[in-house]
């Protein structure tokens, strides 16, 4: 049985989880191993003490954008970190009463978007890999219109240093922002 760690999936998910936004967990209760088998994307479990509370799915594909420097549009090599949930249970608080010793970490959901970058990062030393990617839904606002989910956003940016992606795929429903990796190899 597994115990603790970021390890990629083998079988459909022996515990089902809840992350409080129903299409996520649709995802990795219902479809993510389907879309493993199916090499449509990698999925890695978060385990913690035998179970499974979080996962992050990362493929391959492509970005169509302007890059500062270029001045142009043009289409990159990225790794999208496509879909990432933790359960419900095992929110900020928990994960700081669960680690008594100083963490670099502030949260599960810190570590999968770590571990993330980290293989992008390592896949670019092997094949040509310029960005990491996410897609960032849009929320409903109280009169029923998506607005960007600003606390999200902010915190890619904040903590991790993603810029807003200049393109016009998905932007009604999502905010696009990526992580250059050939500023992490200089």
């Amino acid at each position: 049985m597994r115990s603790t760690g970021i390890k990629k999936m083998e079988n459909s998910p022996l515990n089902p989880i809840d992350t409080r936004v129903p299409s996520i967990n649709k995802f990795f209760n219902e479809e993510a191993f389907y879309k493993m088998t199916n090499m449509d994307c990698t999925v890695y479990e978060f385990w913690w003490e035998g179970l499974i509370i979080g996962f992050i799915t990362v493929s391959m594909n492509k970005l169509f954008y302007l890059l500062p420097e270029t001045e142009k549009s043009t289409t990159y090599p990225a790794v999208l970190i496509g879909q990432l949930g933790v359960d419900k249970h095992y929110n900020r608080k928990v994960y700081a009463d669960l680690h008594t010793e100083e963490s670099e970490y502030g949260s599960f959901g810190e570590e999968l978007v770590d571990y993330g970058i980290a293989l992008a990062f390592k896949l670019s030393n092997h094949i040509g890999c310029r960005l990491v990617f996410v897609e960032i839904m849009k929320i409903e606002n109280d009169n029923s219109i998506l607005i960007e989910n600003e606390e999200l956003v902010d915190y890619y940016i904040n903590y991790y240093g993603f810029e807003r992606a200049i393109t016009r795929i998905k932007e009604k429903t999502h905010t696009i922002l990526y992580y250059d990796l050939k500023s992490a190899h200089s």
